[in-house]
């Protein structure tokens, strides 16, 4: 279900592979919670202008799926994890 605005904004665990993410829908400014990991990117400034809907940003998607922390096919489980050396 769409909203407008988010009322959790920390929905996965530190300590595991993250399964939902939170997706933005510029076109209805509206935030839906779904299952998987969201595309790897970033929103860059597209200069200097007015602060207009659309205007100001850029979405960039990075190649290569959604990126992550993997090791060997291992989610790493951050500092600490077993990627690291610690487990």
């Amino acid at each position: 279900m769409a909203q407008s605005t988010i009322d959790r904004l920390i929905i996965n665990s530190p300590y595991a592979e993250p399964e939902r993410h939170w997706r933005y829908e510029r076109a209805t400014r509206t935030f839906e919670l779904v299952e998987g990991r969201r595309p790897a990117g970033y929103v860059a400034a597209a200069g200097r202008g007015t602060r207009g809907e659309g205007q100001g940003t850029r979405d960039r998607e990075l190649p290569g799926g959604t990126g992550g922390a993997r090791m060997g096919g291992r989610w790493s489980g951050g500092i600490g994890g077993s990627a690291c050396g610690a487990g």
